[in-house]
Order: C-alpha cells, then sequence, then structure tokens
C-alpha cells in the first residue's frame, strides 16, 4: 500500500542505497570484557533489530578483546561492522527516490568521563568480509563513558563535524559506557537535520473507494510518529488540509517545506451522515533536501454501503383514530436486505401546502417537488426510540417495523433508507394501500387521516344501523382528491335520520367559521385534508323562555371566541410552549351582537373550564362563579405551566344559557418543551 525508492547494496564497495533501505535500520553497539570473544554472529543475535525487514545494521564489535587488553591497561580495539539484512523489504512506507551520490560513514565520539578523550572525526571506510556481508574497521576507544555519533554523508573528505552534520542525511547517537556497557541501539534517521524535505503526494482512489457514495469530509495530515499530534510545517503552518472531490476524484497534498524526519501520514474520511470516522495511515520519510514525490493508491478502506431495505410498506392500524388526543397510528414495515447497517435512517415530512397530491413521491425529483416553502423534512435514526413519533418499534440495525404517531389533520410522506460506516443507501419510498394483520390499506394519494366531528346540537341521530343517540358523532377519513361524501341523515324520521324538538336535521354549519356548510341537505364532497367541525342545523329550533322564542344556535358558543395563550384555535388545536410563561390564559370572549335577550339581557349564566390528561383524569377545573354577558370577556389562568407534563390535553369549556341549555366547545392543547 505505500511506496519506497530502489533497495539494493552496491556490493563491491558496501555503498548502501540509504533512500529505501537503511532508513528506520539500528546502530547495535556491542561491548563485552576480557576475557570473553564476541563473534559477528553473536553480537547480531544479541539486538532484535537483526530480524527486523529491510534493515542494515551497523555492529560495534570487541574482537580479540582479551589479546589486546591482557590487563585493562590499554585502550580496547573496537570493530565497527555493517551487515546486510535481506530478510524482507519494507512495505507501507513512503519515501522519495534515492540519493543517487554514493553513502559515506563518518564516526565522531566525546568522551564525558574516564581516560578517554575525544575520538576525532574519522571518515570509515569499510573492509569487506570474505562473504561480502559484513566490514570493519579498528576504532581504539578509551575506557569510560562515550557519547557517540554516526553520519551518513553524500561527500567525501569532510574534515569539520559542522560540515559532516551540515551535509549528513541521516544520523545515530548512543551513549556508551566501555567498562560495562553489553547492548546499545540507536536509530538512524533524518530527525535533527538541518534541511528541509518536500513532500507531494497523489491520492489515487481504488474503484471501490470512488464509488462510494458522496457525503464524506475528506482530510490529510502529517503527524508525529509516536504522540499523533499534528506537525506543522518550516512556517509553522498546519499540515492538515481539506482533500476535495475526493474519493469521487484523484485528490492532490502538497507540504513544501518540512524538517526532516520519519512521521505518520494520515488520511481520514468522515461520514456526514453517521460522522463516523474511518482512517487510512502510512509511515512518511522526509530526507534532507529531497522531495517526497509519489502516488498513492488507496484502497477501500471504508467498507461497503449497506444494501437498501426492501418491500416498504406503509398502513394505518386499525382503530388507532383518536380525536381526543387528535392522533392516529401509521405502521411501517420492511425487509432488512444488508448484515452491515448500523441502523436505519428515516425522514418524516409534513406536506403544508392546500393543493391535492396526485401521487405518492417515488425517487429523490419527485419528493423534493413537494418540500415547498414551509415543509422541511424531519430525520430520524437511532435517537428515534426517544422520539414523540415513535409509537412502537426501532430504527436499530435488525428490525423491520416501527409505528408512528401522527397528528389527524395532517398530511405526511415519509422515506427510509439503511446506514453503515461507509455511507447509506438509496432512499426507499413506501408503497401505500397494502395492509398486514392488524391494519388498513391507506387510500389517500399521502398518509394522512382527518376527523369529522358531528355536533348533534342537541338532536337524536338514527344511524342506518344500530340505536338512536344523542352523542355528537366522529368520523374518520382519508384524504381523496375527489372529496369524501359528509354524513347527511336526510330521512325525517327513523333510519338515517337526524331531529331535535320536532324539527328536521337541515344542515351543517362550520363549527370553527360559523358559516354554512354549502349546500343544505346534500353537503359538497369535502376534499380538504383538515379536520373538520360540523354543527347540526334544523328546521324549527323552538325554546320557549317565557317572554320571547330563541333558537338553540343563538346561544351556541363559537371555537372563534376562545384564544389560548393569545393564539387562535386551528383545526381544533392549539399548541403552547411552557417555557413561554409561568402561567396560560384561557380567555372567552362573547361578541356583542344582536343576541336575543332573556330579562337579564343576553348573558351565559355560567362558563367552565376542565382540562384532562391523555388518561382521561382531570388536571385541572374551574367555573366562573357568575354570568358572562355579551361584549365581554372571562379569563381562566392555568397555572405553574412549565412543571406541566409534555404532551396533549382535552379542553372543555362549557357555557349554561338556562337551567336546561348549555353548550360546549372541545380542543386540544399541545404542551411542548
Amino acid at each position: 500500500m505505500g511506496v519506497l525508492g530502489d533497495k539494493f547494496f552496491r556490493k563491491k564497495n558496501l555503498c548502501i542505497n540509504w533512500g529505501g533501505l537503511l532508513i528506520g535500520g539500528f546502530l547495535l553497539l556491542v561491548l563485552s570484557g576480557c576475557p570473553k570473544v564476541i563473534s559477528l554472529e553473536t553480537a547480531m543475535l544479541a539486538g532484535n533489530s537483526g530480524s527486523r525487514e529491510g534493515a542494515v545494521i551497523l555492529t560495534l564489535v570487541a574482537d580479540n578483546w582479551w589479546q589486546v587488553v591482557p590487563s585493562y591497561c590499554n585502550a580496547p580495539s573496537l570493530n565497527l561492522t555493517a551487515t546486510e539484512n535481506f530478510s524482507g523489504s519494507m512495505q507501507r512506507t513512503i519515501v522519495s527516490d534515492a540519493y543517487t551520490t554514493a553513502t559515506r560513514f563518518y564516526f565522531y565520539a566525546t568522551a564525558v568521563s574516564g581516560t578517554g578523550s575525544s575520538f576525532p572525526l574519522t571518515q570509515v571506510t569499510f573492509t569487506p568480509a570474505p562473504s561480502q556481508k559484513t566490514g570493519s574497521v579498528q576504532l581504539p576507544l578509551g575506557f569510560g563513558s562515550w557519547d557517540v555519533e554516526v553520519y551518513v554523508c553524500l561527500t567525501d573528505g569532510l574534515q569539520d563535524i559542522d560540515a559532516v552534520r551540515n551535509d549528513a542525511v541521516l544520523k545515530g547517537s548512543a551513549h556508551v559506557d566501555t567498562m560495562n556497557a553489553s547492548t546499545v541501539f540507536f536509530t538512524l534517521s533524518p530527525k535533527g537535520l538541518t534541511r528541509n524535505g518536500v513532500v507531494s503526494l497523489t491520492l489515487n482512489p481504488s474503484a471501490e473507494l470512488q464509488s462510494l457514495p458522496g457525503g464524506f469530509t475528506v482530510t490529510a495530515a502529517i503527524k508525529d510518529l509516536a504522540t499523533g499530534s499534528v506537525i506543522l510545517d518550516s512556517a509553522s503552518a498546519t499540515t492538515e488540509k481539506n482533500i476535495n472531490n475526493f474519493p469521487a476524484q484523484r485528490g492532490n497534498y502538497q507540504v513544501n517545506s518540512l524538517p526532516p524526519g520519519t512521521y505518520l501520514f494520515q488520511l481520514t474520511m468522515t461520514s456526514n451522515t453517521t460522522s463516523i470516522s474511518h482512517v487510512w495511515s502510512d509511515v512518511l520519510i522526509v530526507l534532507p533536501g529531497k522531495t517526497v514525490s509519489k502516488t498513492l493508491e488507496i484502497p477501500n478502506f471504508v467498507g461497503s454501503v449497506p444494501a437498501a431495505p426492501t418491500g416498504v410498506t406503509a398502513a394505518l392500524v386499525t382503530n388507532s383514530e383518536n380525536a381526543g388526543l387528535g392522533n392516529f397510528e401509521v405502521k411501517l414495515e420492511w425487509t432488512d436486505a444488508s448484515n452491515n447497517e448500523s441502523h436505519f435512517e428515516l425522514q418524516v415530512a409534513e406536506l403544508l401546502q392546500q393543493n391535492s397530491i396526485n401521487a405518492y413521491p417515488t425517487n429523490e425529483n419527485t419528493w423534493t417537488n413537494l418540500m415547498t416553502s414551509g415543509t422541511a423534512p424531519k430525520t430520524y435514526g437511532r435517537d428515534f426510540f426517544g422520539s414523540n413519533l415513535r409509537s412502537s418499534g426501532s430504527l436499530n440495525a435488525g428490525n423491520s417495523t416501527v409505528t408512528l404517531n401522527l397528528r389527524l389533520g395532517s398530511r405526511y410522506v415519509v422515506r427510509l433508507r439503511a446506514v453503515g460506516g461507509a455511507g447509506s443507501s438509496a432512499w426507499v419510498y413506501p408503497t401505500l394501500g397494502q395492509a398486514s394483520t392488524g391494519t388498513t390499506a391507506i387510500t389517500s394519494t399521502t398518509i394522512n387521516r382527518f376527523a369529522v366531528t358531528y355536533d348533534l346540537a342537541g338532536g337524536t341521530y338514527t344511524p342506518a344501523t344500530g340505536q338512536p343517540t344523542t352523542n355528537n358523532q366522529v368520523q374518520y377519513y382519508f384524504q381523496e382528491n375527489t372529496g369524501v361524501q359528509l354524513l347527511a341523515p336526510t330521512a325525517p324520521n327513523g333510519a338515517n335520520s337526524l331531529v331535535r324538538d320536532n324539527g328536521q336535521w337541515s344542515g351543517w354549519q362550520n363549527s370553527s367559521t360559523g358559516t354554512n356548510y354549502p349546500t343544505g341537505i346534500t353537503p359538497s364532497r369535502y376534499t380538504d385534508f383538515k379536520n373538520l367541525g360540523l354543527l347540526a342545523q334544523y328546521t324549527v329550533k323552538p325554546v320557549n323562555l317565557g317572554f320571547s322564542v330563541i333558537t338553540h344556535n343563538a346561544v351556541e358558543m363559537q371555537l372563534g371566541w376562545i384564544t389560548v395563550g393569545g393564539s387562535a384555535i386551528n383545526n381544533n388545536m392549539v399548541s403552547v410552549s411552557k417555557t413561554a410563561s409561568q402561567s396560560l390564559d384561557f380567555i372567552v370572549s362573547i361578541p356583542n351582537t344582536s343576541y336575543p335577550f332573556n330579562e337579564h339581557g343576553f348573558a351565559y349564566e355560567s362558563i367552565d373550564l376542565q382540562i384532562k390528561n391523555n388518561k382521561g383524569i382531570t388536571v385541572f377545573s374551574v367555573n366562573s362563579n357568575g354570568k358572562v354577558l355579551a361584549g365581554a370577556s372571562k379569563t381562566f389562568t392555568l397555572p405553574n405551566l412549565a412543571d406541566r407534563v409534555s404532551g396533549n390535553y382535552i379542553c372543555t369549556i362549557s357555557a349554561k344559557y338556562t337551567s336546561s341549555i348549555e353548550v360546549t366547545q372541545q380542543f386540544i392543547l399541545v404542551i411542548t418543551n
């Protein structure tokens, strides 16, 4: 996976191509006391570097010790030996091309203590052994502690240590105690030398890596091999750079001036979807004055994208509608077609536009066309389990169904995909109109269910089948582009009739607007997708109050008279944030219009407010304790709003006109965080 220069020995003079061979090798220093003889083979086995791939090991060997120093009174004679190791080749190492000039070795030592003095700078010339694998030179050192330096240079005949250090392409150093030392390792490397190098890399992605879908942030950096911290270049600028358009295209990485040394080159690809990072790295060796100009073949180190789920369907959970809570449930089912996803991702968009939708989206274009102003899809992944949208199921890997909790009177489109470390599959759009056990096929062109509440206004409804009832009727529908047929109890009596006080039903009135719903006893088909409240109208509705006759409709309370926290009620629902204020005001404002009068003028005898949670438990109740006149208003204050549990609440406001006439309005209060 890496790139390295040629690696060979010029065996006649043992000149070494350090560009691809000696870098990373070790200088092994072996000293022993009299009278033991240390052979070359024994010295090599003494150090771990002997088995290191692609290394040249230099060995300082104590040879014929007992003959030269029989009584420890003379300086020992030491052999510096170069040994070639052909046991393997360096892999995954990025280096410059080889130096073409033959390399020279310079030896320098400084006495720290003992009888020795500074060892003069010496250019070492190797004498090859018969095997042509080793060479040696006599280097006498006095007894004591020494700081030893070995330099590999490109220039012959250097006489000054400063000149050697300026010319050096490799350096090694060690501290040696010639009285007690056994084995000393030190690394020959360019680190610490003064001439800067250049790094110019081309990053060539493999076909598999190149075929990954988009959505990655890619960076490359040169890092410290030991600490992993990002290296600064010679101008103190970071070497971490963005690699744009990779892996779709080749990437380029350039550092114009970098101190020589052995580093780590690291390429990082981070998924914009999952935030998972994938790393490919290689050893980078920068030589003094050289340019590392290489094309790196980058394999697929990210993995494969999971296959998209198949057979995705969406269906209504049968009888899941709840007008009181204002919600319904939809079951989403699919087949898991991959074994390497981390989770699934679900997007849900509520469509706010009024126009009809001819077909459910099936691709990115038709999905995008529905995302008009105000429509922002919400994305759910692992966080789905704790969301308000979830009724049951999970989007974690291995699951194949979730049940969504959606609002009555709203339209939705959803889509699903599998997500893995390498990215995400294509989006899959569910099929509507199919049902499994416990579900009902959705017949609308979007995921929609709305409620029509028929307020009987005190009348008695006799359905086509079943018993007469005075309870308000709630029926649920899917939006149809051609509209749905509303309830029309046109019979004068018996089945399919609605009567009150001998007055027959004559049509519906829109509860929100107070206008008659068209067109009387043959109501128009309802084409909208929103919840609808209808109030029954009758041909005769007498109420005898002693001195005048008024109709029941004349005293009906309208939703438009009610505000909650300053907001009007829309589609039988109002939403407030519990962080907006400490309390919440419900205000009923009665318009000063030509209502009929009792002996006190028009007034409600009393108005009550009752709030229940989604379990039907009353959490707040209050009474007006007196008449509320036309043109006046009544305010009810719900305290401690911040302490209320978030969720849906059923609010009922009841008003009595007389002891026998009571009118009500009911709506949903949604408390959010």
